[in-house]
């Protein structure tokens, strides 16, 4: 019975050994989709981004998508508020990215500057804007 239990033991162990690592490193996987925003600085949608005397400025939903080929583009919703009333609008942003690894930079052609530069986890692209962390999930 021991004889048997050791077989058994073995066995289970070699099994679990034999799948090798089933991770994939970030870095080598394609991020290439579409992206909504979740949370900037930790907080929920709307965010406020700007906010004065009577004027505010938020950010109410971006989608993020980027494409094969080096190109991506963004729509954001906003929603600014000036003497109690609230409008919306909408900015699109596009341009080129380059990815080293899973650190991602992407400039835009529309403002002519980096619109964002962060990190691809795998699940999720992690982005620094106006000073806040953003960040994006399929």
């Amino acid at each position: 019975m021991r004889f048997v239990r050791l077989v058994l033991a073995l066995s289970l162990c070699a099994a679990a050994s034999c799948g090798g690592d089933a991770s994939v490193s970030p870095s080598t996987v394609s991020f290439t989709g579409d992206y909504t925003l979740k949370t900037i600085d930790g907080q929920n949608l709307p965010f406020v981004i700007t906010q004065f005397v009577g004027f505010s400025q938020a950010v109410a939903s971006s989608r993020l998508t980027i494409a094969d080929g080096g190109s991506w583009s963004e729509t954001r919703v906003r929603l600014t508020t000036q003497n109690a009333q609230t409008t919306q609008d909408t900015v699109v942003n596009s341009g080129t990215w380059v990815r080293s690894g899973n650190l991602l930079n992407l400039h835009s052609t529309v403002s002519g500057v980096t619109a964002f530069t962060g990190t691809f986890t795998g699940s999720q692209l992690n982005f620094t804007d106006f000073g806040y962390p953003y960040v994006f999930v399929r």
